[in-house]
């Protein structure tokens, strides 16, 4: 290996980016690939560092330097609306961030598989997309 032609790509991820590939020692003028893989309830952001992409999975060629690049995911935000289905209960609409539960009250609302915690309380997570209205 010939020192000076040699560079390391080093890649990371941020919460929310399960697993990153391509890390490694590479010539240079080398087309490296990276990739990330997000995780469930997060959308991916895109690429940052050396260079910019807003795609999972790209190329670049290397050129000179070592290099660090980071892939960032954003938490999947839900507006959750509500309808008593000619029931008693008004409840305004929630935006929700994935990994948050939202307790709702079981007065004239039908909820199935939906976990009851008390005695007229019930979790809606929707990590686990347990409740269902009809």
């Amino acid at each position: 290996m010939v020192d000076g032609l040699f560079y390391e790509v080093n890649v990371f991820g941020t919460a929310g980016i399960k697993q990153v590939s391509g890390s490694g020692k590479y010539c240079f003028g080398t087309t490296v690939k990276v990739e990330a893989e997000v995780e469930d309830g997060y959308h991916f952001r895109g690429w940052e560092g050396y260079c910019n992409s807003a795609e999972e999975c790209f190329s670049f060629v290397l050129y000179g330097n070592n290099v660090d690049l980071t892939a960032t995911a954003e938490e999947n935000k839900y507006q959750i609306f509500f309808d008593a289905a000619g029931g008693q209960g008004d409840i305004a609409p929630k935006l929700l961030r994935y990994s948050e539960n939202l307790y709702l009250p079981t007065e004239g609302f039908f909820m199935e598989n939906a976990k009851r915690i008390m005695h007229n309380v019930f979790l809606l997570s929707l990590r686990d997309q347990s409740a269902d209205w009809s």
